[in-house]
């Protein structure tokens, strides 16, 4: 009578898992043509455990989670910080490489540009799958991991594990680097673009870097990434999530250019990069933020925690409108660089951010957390 009992149940549980690997297949099949986030994950389904394996399924998704489909740097700041969290949280660094990962619901990073699964090789030996609800794990009775947002929510905290996950990889620089970086699709590049490349090669003559200019990180592997961007003491970029994201690899000490719209400025990275987590618990922010904007800018201030981060010229402040929309409308728009940004940022490598703040029109910014340097309309036009 008992064996009856068993093989019922047996028997359930097989039926139950094959609706459920059906109901997938047949979805993943209208999304054959999708190039969506939750389509890329159709492509490695999970379908059983592999008996002697470690094998854990990622349940639940947190605001951070959900806005990780959106951007790369919400994605760096969010899911991937929390994936590794409850993970690290069950298994040393060696044994979390073996571990088989599912991933439980259908909202993934990150946008079409870049592959989610790519991010997690860095500490995973097997590639990432996906269960839908971790059903089919909850029916084979295997580990399910709850999703939270850590205590402190930023992949800073993941620098120092995440420097051991893999060797130095030939090819990529083992001296101190200036890294400047474009988008692989051509938008947001200045209109006087040869002008910056010059001035980005003379900062690394005069600061003895090594000199990566036009790098598109999506074109690169996560590792190569990683390698490039842990070495890296000085960035130059417009406004992007690939800048956002790319602080969280970056040494001690180094210093971002980023330059903004026309008439715009923004605070959320540099508040992510002066989080304590991030400077080791330091006053001092373990990078310098130097974000140069147009005269037309207003002043980047931060009056209160529920500020944006962000502001235009000319902001509307009807209902309904918001800083961000405006935003939105210029960030795509190519400008002229002005290339007083340059000065500052060989200023600072050279004497520290309390030097650059004696130049003309470099004011503190988003909180303390960066420098606003003003771009000259004569430069502009020159």
């Amino acid at each position: 009578m008992r064996s009856t009992r068993v093989l019922a149940a047996a028997e359930r549980a097989v039926s139950g898992a094959w609706t459920v690997a059906e109901r997938w297949r047949r979805r993943c099949a209208e999304l054959q043509d999708d190039l969506s986030p939750v389509a890329l994950a159709c492509w490695h389904p999970f379908e059983a455990p592999i008996p002697g394996e470690r094998h854990a399924c990622l349940s639940g998704l947190s605001p951070l989670g959900r806005a990780s489909p959106s951007s790369f740097w919400h994605f760096m700041r969010g899911f991937f910080v929390e994936v590794f969290h409850a993970l690290w949280s069950q298994w040393t660094l060696p044994e979390l490489r073996s571990v088989r990962v599912s991933f439980g619901d259908l909202t993934y990073p990150c946008d079409q540009r870049f592959n989610f699964m790519d991010f997690f090789k860095s500490f995973l030996d097997y590639p990432t799958t996906v269960d839908p609800g971790c059903e089919l794990s909850w029916r084979w009775k295997l580990r399910v991991l709850r999703l939270t947002t850590p205590q402190q929510p930023t992949a800073c905290s993941l620098r120092p594990v995440l420097r051991a996950t893999r060797p130095q990889r030939p090819g990529i620089i083992r001296r101190k680097a200036l890294l400047q970086l474009r988008r692989a699709d051509g938008t947001r590049r200045p209109l006087n673009e040869a002008m910056v490349r010059t001035a980005a090669q003379q900062v690394c003559v005069e600061s003895q870097l090594s000199c990566h200019l036009d790098v598109a990180l999506e074109q690169l592997t996560w590792a190569d990434q990683l390698q490039l961007l842990l070495r890296s003491h000085a960035l130059v970029a417009y406004h992007g999530s690939g800048v956002g994201a790319a602080l969280f690899w970056l040494p001690f000490g180094a210093v971002v250019l980023e330059f903004m719209p026309f008439g715009c400025w923004w605070c959320a990275f540099a508040v992510d990069a002066a989080q304590p987590n991030c400077s080791g618990g330091s006053a001092v922010s373990a990078v310098t933020w130097l974000m140069s904007t147009t005269s037309e800018a207003p002043r980047a201030k931060i009056p209160g925690a529920s500020h944006p981060l962000m502001g235009c010229q000319h902001e509307d402040t009807r209902p309904g409108r918001s800083a961000f929309e405006l935003f939105g409308q210029r960030r795509d728009r190519s400008r002229r660089i002005s290339l007083r940004g340059f000065r500052v940022l060989r200023q600072t490598l050279r004497r520290g951010a309390r030097a650059a703040l004696s130049m003309r029109d470099v004011y503190p910014a988003c909180g303390g957390a960066a420098l606003q340097v003003y771009e000259t309309k004569i430069e502009l036009a020159a």
